[in-house]
Parts: structure tokens; C-alpha cells; sequence
């Protein structure tokens, strides 16, 4: 179970280091987070 977290954390950290045109739509709803951040 612990590895079932880890993976969407971990995916998700490199996700906004790189931000890329694909993950932006994918991230739509995310993308106001990532700017509140």
C-alpha cells in the first residue's frame, strides 16, 4: 500500500518540475495549484 502512494507522489513531483504542453492538459484543473504554489 505504501508503494501505491509513493508512485502518484513521486509522479507527481517531476510532473511540475517539467512542465510540458501534454501534462498541462492532462493537469488542467491541477494548473491553478501549481500557480498558487
Amino acid at each position: 500500500m505504501t508503494d501505491a502512494y509513493s508512485t502518484p507522489m513521486i509522479e507527481k513531483f517531476p510532473t511540475l518540475e517539467t512542465p510540458e504542453p501534454e501534462i498541462t492538459e492532462i493537469v488542467d484543473g491541477s494548473d491553478e495549484a501549481v500557480l498558487a504554489m
